[in-house]
């Protein structure tokens, strides 16, 4: 086995090994979607929330008809906010036999939410032509990866109990009552 390699890896492929239990202790709920003839689930789950001048790394999952990972997908990734290109790639190839693969994206301007196209490349080992692969071939699907507000929420909703609690003590109505 060459250096860097992990068992199940072909020669000349390089991965970084995720650990699914803590990877699911950190993934927000993602968005599911079938690659038209319903062959194929494309799955994208944000590792936390975008904010601004950091990157936000994205879960990419391919399942079968019954929700199992398949292996050796190919597939393009492109990343926006708003008008600017945050990541962008072609040719992917991931095994999924550890977890969904990942994708970083650079640093974020906002906090805004960002749109993730994924284009369905067809399952072969990499190097496979493109007629060669099975499955679907070209066929995008297109999500928005929005900021959860729960924690903003939470917030503000103490500061209202703040207030109300203060300005009601302070004029004495809880007395009268």
């Amino acid at each position: 086995m060459e250096p860097g390699m992990e068992p199940g890896m072909e020669p000349g492929m390089m991965g970084t090994v995720m650990d699914p239990i803590v990877m699911d202790n950190m993934m927000m709920e993602g968005r599911m979607m079938a690659i038209p003839g319903g062959e194929v689930m494309v799955g994208v789950s944000a590792m936390g929330e975008p904010a601004a001048g950091a990157p936000l790394e994205l879960a990419l999952s391919f399942t079968d008809d019954e929700g199992h990972l398949t292996e050796h997908v190919n597939f393009d990734v492109f990343v926006r906010q708003g008008n600017t290109v945050v990541y962008q790639e072609n040719g992917i190839h991931a095994h999924q036999a550890d977890g969904p693969a990942m994708v970083t994206t650079r640093a974020l301007a906002t906090g805004d939410p960002v749109d993730v196209e994924v284009t369905f490349q067809g399952f072969g080992l990499p190097g496979t032509p493109m007629e060669s692969r099975t499955g679907p071939t070209g066929e995008m699907v297109e999500f928005e990866q929005v900021p959860e507000f729960g924690t903003v929420a939470v917030m503000v909703l103490v500061a209202a109990i703040v207030s109300i609690v203060a300005v009601t003590s302070r004029s004495g109505i809880l007395q009268r009552v």
